[in-house]
């Protein structure tokens, strides 16, 4: 009997089917009609068409990423080498989140719902939701799911409740937990203000909203590092930036209106999908330490930004010894 497919689109393949198929090559996940994967092992970067976005990654160096115009969800080895297809028939699939299970959730933006994918099943965990766009995760197992076209953050709790956290946000497409309990909401802004309107705002325990960057044109994804300072995707530029507590930017790259999701490697690299490029690229760590330095010579003495990372020929695997400086 063929899988069924129920009104919001949402199939599963099983694993085991799919790793039988596999076995009957090269014992490694292979391309398929809706996403072709290409690339080798770590460093450097890795093709993935269908539209990579939002990845995780496991203190293990494991990459867990969706595609959302292939509407896949792909787990991908710390060397790079070994991908699984873990599911698909995903509606334009956004946010994704591990739970301290291990066990994933997706936003699937078009349905407004939100699945469960754990040992080669799906099971929804809630539905209704108003444009889903990014998730995380708090200790307890609450899931934090921002709702774009809702413009609020609900918590979802293990037993299903739902709590609204933060209400009246301006096109939110974004959020990352913050060291210490806080975290942060990337936002475009009203969509009738002309300029550049887009903000990051950091969410207190006590749900008070700070001002962190302002003047940002569709600052589209956001993740929180270790000392305070934030790295923010702003698509209408096309620029990747490393913003310090104070507020000082520095780019770390330029040329990639399409990042859709930003995450930090075990070692500290800082992991960049780009969407429209097909890419999952890396910026090494000592790229992020050298940005925080010249930040505070600016911060002291005035001196000049760090160049920018350009990127490569659109569609073309970037590798970082081979990118070019921007002045």
């Amino acid at each position: 009997m063929a899988p069924k497919r129920d009104r919001r689109g949402w199939v599963l393949l099983a694993v085991s089917l799919l790793s039988a198929a596999c076995a009957a090559g090269t014992g490694r996940q292979g391309p398929t009609r809706a996403a072709r994967i290409e690339g080798g092992p770590a460093p450097g970067a890795i093709r993935l068409d269908g539209g990579p976005r939002d990845p995780v990654v496991t203190p293990d160096g494991t990459v867990y990423v969706v595609l959302q115009r292939a509407g896949q969800l792909l787990r991908i080895s710390p060397t790079g080498r070994d991908r699984e297809l873990l599911a698909a028939g995903l509606r334009d699939p956004h946010g994704l989140v591990r739970d301290r299970d291990g066990a994933l959730c997706v936003a699937q933006y078009e349905t407004g719902e939100l699945t469960m994918v754990q040992r080669g099943r799906g099971r929804r965990l809630a539905a209704g939701l108003q444009g889903p766009v990014a998730l995380a995760g708090e200790p307890d197992g609450t899931l934090l799911v921002l709702e774009f076209e809702g413009g609020r953050l609900t918590a979802v709790k293990p037993d299903g409740r739902r709590v609204v956290r933060v209400s009246g946000l301006a096109r939110p497409h974004s959020l990352a937990l913050v060291p210490g309990g806080t975290l942060v909401i990337a936002e475009f802004g009203p969509a009738d203000r002309p300029g550049p309107v887009g903000r990051v705002i950091e969410v207190s325990r006590h749900g008070d909203l700070v001002e962190r960057v302002t003047g940002l044109d569709a600052p589209i994804a956001v993740v929180a590092g270790r000392r305070g300072e934030i790295v923010v995707a702003e698509s209408g530029r096309g620029i990747v930036w490393q913003i310090t507590p104070d507020g000082r930017r520095t780019p770390l790259l330029v040329g990639h209106p399409g990042v859709r999701g930003l995450a930090f490697m075990p070692r500290g690299d800082l992991l960049v999908a780009d969407r429209d490029q097909g890419l999952l690229l890396t910026i090494p760590v000592n790229r992020l330490e050298a940005a925080r330095a010249l930040a505070r010579a600016r911060r002291e003495n005035g001196s000049s930004p760090l160049p920018a990372l350009t990127a490569g020929a659109p569609g073309h695997s970037i590798w970082p010894h081979s990118w070019s400086r921007r002045g």
